[in-house]
């Protein structure tokens, strides 16, 4: 027996034993109910009564070790009893039969068994109901997903992008959103010294950035199991054959499990995954990324639907079995040795630059080090590797394999990408600048937040991709693309060339469609709820964005208590716009024009002002924390009441005329701003640095300047009566007329 098999044999057995104590304690509680029961019948008076308690007795006894033994649920027991009440009796089991002949002959027996009846009923009812199959699983999982509150374990070997797929990323996140831990086992004790298991753990790297994103709260648990539970709070739990981490709801393949509140099993799974022991992430690392050969760029492929428990279980796609036939042939034929990151690295130090049909699938070359501008990796095989922040500036990608790679934060400036398998690739943050994507295969690609400026997406597949948040320029090609159920919600297409396109299914909701021309689109089905138009917008005929919820962006427009957080509204047209109670956090609305817009109790904090023309706007008690108001135009602006706590200002900002009566500047820098003439009475400037700024005619009456830096200040003419100047710095400042906390005037 080799090793690896003895450790495994020892794994199982451990795992029975673990398994047996909690059947133990179940059992035990059964059994003290027993005892209790005996106890009662053994202080009766009534003795007269013995015989029947007796068999009473027996018959739970009976039913305890029945229930030991096979561990059926009283509930299942007692169901299946009623059903075969419901038949005639001779279609009934024979067991049923016996059970009401049994009754016939012991008619005295009712009333024992009746008290025996309600004290079960007493007890807490526990539910057991039977899950088949993935789709029954994957709704279970749903169903964790959106009613756990603080803590949700999930355990399965594999991790595959069938089943964690875009949906399901953010129905973690969402759950998380809620400051619900989510607790993940996985890796197959086996896989730890196997080639050619990378394609069942391709959803790592997102479930990686989960963790990320969400440190203490996303938590991946390295096992080495076989087992397949989740755990909802300490509500509900589900075990069985189920790998709900890896098969898709369309597997065929047949699975059972058992969803139950029972506590005992509830808190045994969650005892279970608490006390198992961390694996060793590296061994299991290294197995996925760098024991891949060319057998998993045949599994790739043939795009994998499904995954079962062993390596030959594979379904594939028929659907996409055709379109898998072009590019990737030469791959699935490649017989280039495996070549490890070490080696590449050793001949690109010596100046080679020529890797043509490479095989470097699963390689781990990511760093913000990584540079491999003008590398030739034509038709390389680099599925599954990580190029997370390689520089890979004017690379020759062509044809090449990258399918399932993570090239997150990449820069892919002028790379050529022709003919290229990017299907479920990471391309997240990256920067595609005139990128040559021809023909590329990117199928349900994550591409969010990319920059698209200048790429060209002529003939691509981008079924299925998510675009989402991405910055698509005016010049981008995407003509002939295929955008079949694409994410582009938050997207910036502005000014973006989408005529005639097939963008049926296609999620446009928030994105920015400033000046985009969709003219003859197919927008059937179509989500544009929150999408921002203005008048240079051309949609097709006929069609309505307003009645289909998006925004039109234009003078005098109402947008009362919308939410365009983090809208890109760069140099965007909303003078005399009612924008009251708008939510702009994050916007950027640099260069925009608001004259006279009402923007009373809008949140602005976080947004990018700079520049933006607010002339006698509205900004009474607007929140603008951390805005930047770098050469912004508040002349006459009405900004009362409004916390401007760690907002920017600059030499360029204007606030000639503007009311800043009671703002909130409280530790702000507003050195060698103008403020002439400006109204800042009851103003909290507490702390703040305003040497050599211009207050001069300024009304300061009852404002805070406790502690404030007035050195080299002009506060000529300026009103400071009953301001607090307690601990303020007044060297050097010029207070020639100034009148005084005490209402006297300076000479």
């Amino acid at each position: 027996m080799s090793n690896l098999e003895r450790d495994s044999l020892v794994s199982k057995i451990e795992q029975l034993e673990r398994q047996q104590q909690v059947l133990a304690r179940y059992i035990a509680t059964t059994k003290r109910q027993l005892d209790e029961l005996g106890e009662q019948f053994n202080n009766r008076p009534d003795l007269e009564q013995l015989a029947v308690l007796e068999d009473a007795l027996a018959q739970l006894r009976q039913q305890l070790r029945y229930e030991a033994s096979s561990s059926v649920p009283v509930e299942v027991v007692d169901r299946s009893i009623q059903e075969n009440r419901a038949q005639p009796e001779s279609q009934q089991k024979p067991d049923s039969i016996i059970h009401r002949r049994r009754r016939r002959r012991s008619s005295s027996l009712a009333r024992p068994q009746e008290q025996i009846q309600q004290q079960h009923t007493q007890a807490p009812s526990s539910e057991y109901q039977l899950v088949f199959d993935r789709a029954g699983s994957r709704a279970v999982l749903l169903e964790a997903l959106s009613q756990a509150q603080e803590r949700l374990i999930i355990v399965c070997p594999w991790l595959n992008r069938n089943s964690i797929d875009n949906e399901l990323i953010q129905k973690f996140r969402d759950c998380l959103n809620r400051n619900c831990q989510i607790f993940i086992g996985w890796g197959h004790l086996s896989d730890r010294n196997r080639i050619g298991i990378g394609w069942r753990y391709n959803a790592l790297p997102d479930l990686r950035q989960l963790e990320r994103d969400y440190p203490g709260f996303f938590n991946l648990k390295l096992l080495g199991t076989h087992e397949k539970f989740l755990v909802c709070d300490s509500t509900f739990a589900m075990l069985g054959s189920h790998n709900m981490l890896t098969s898709s709801v369309q597997s065929t393949e047949r699975e059972v499990g058992i969803r139950t509140t029972d506590p005992y099993i509830v808190q045994g799974l969650i005892d279970r995954f608490d006390a198992a022991q961390v694996q060793d992430t590296q061994v299991m690392d290294e197995s996925i990324t760098g024991g891949w050969v060319a057998l998993v760029d045949v599994e790739a492929s043939l795009n994998v639907q499904d995954i079962g428990e062993e390596p030959d279980a594979i379904l594939v796609n028929p659907d996409d079995r055709e379109t898998d036939r072009d590019t990737d042939a030469s791959n699935e034929d490649s017989q280039e040795p495996l070549v490890t990151p070490e080696e590449f690295l050793r001949r690109y130090n010596n100046k080679e630059r020529d890797f043509t049909g490479i095989n470097l699938s699963g390689a781990n070359l990511s760093g913000e080090n990584s540079v491999y501008r003008g590398v030739n990796w034509s038709k390389a095989i680099l599925s599954q590797a990580n190029l997370n922040c390689a520089d890979l500036n004017q690379a020759q990608l062509n044809g090449a394999n990258l399918k399932g790679a993570d090239l997150s934060q990449a820069n892919l400036t002028n790379a050529k990408l022709e003919e290229a398998n990017l299907d479920n690739a990471n391309i997240s943050q990256s920067n595609l600048y005139q990128a040559d994507l021809r023909k590329a295969k990117l199928r349900k690609a994550n591409l969010s937040r990319a920059r698209l400026h200048g790429t060209n997406l002529s003939g691509a597949n981008l079924s299925g991709a998510n675009l989402s948040r991405a910055s698509l320029s005016s010049d981008i090609n995407l003509s002939g693309a295929n955008l079949t159920a694409t994410n582009l919600s938050g997207a910036d297409l502005r000014a973006a060339k989408l005529m005639n396109m097939d963008l049926s299914h296609v999620d446009l909701s928030k994105a920015n469609l400033l000046g985009a021309n969709l003219e003859g689109a197919n927008l059937q089905n179509a989500k544009l709820q929150e999408a921002l138009y203005n008048t240079r917008t051309v949609f097709p005929n006929g069609f309505e964005p307003a009645l289909a919820g998006a925004y039109l962006i234009a003078h005098n427009v109402s947008l009362q208590n919308k939410n365009l957080a983090g809208s890109n509204l760069i140099s965007a047209e909303l003078s005399g716009a009612n924008l009251s109670g708008i939510n702009l956090v994050g916007a950027n609305l640099n260069g925009a024009a608001l004259i006279q817009a009402n923007l009373n109790g809008a949140n602005l904090s976080q947004s990018n002002l700079d520049y933006t023309n607010l002339t006698a706007a509205n900004l009474r008690s607007v929140n603008l924390m951390e805005a930047s108001l770098k050469g912004t135009n508040l002349a006459a602006a009405d900004l009362s009441g409004s916390d401007l706590r760690k907002a920017v200002f600059s030499e360029k900002t204007k606030l000639i005329g503007a009311n800043l009566s009671s703002v909130n500047l409280t530790g702000q820098d507003l050195q060698k701003i103008n403020l002439s003439g400006v109204n800042m009475s009851h103003a909290s400037l507490c702390g703040a640095w305003l040497c050599f700024s211009n207050f001069s005619e300024a009304n300061l009456t009852s404002a805070d300047l406790r502690g404030a830096d007035l050195g080299g200040a002009n506060l000529e003419k300026a009103n400071l009566k009953e301001a607090n100047l307690r601990g303020a710095d007044l060297d050097g400042a010029n207070l020639s007329g100034t009148i005084m906390p005490d209402g006297t005037v300076h000479s």
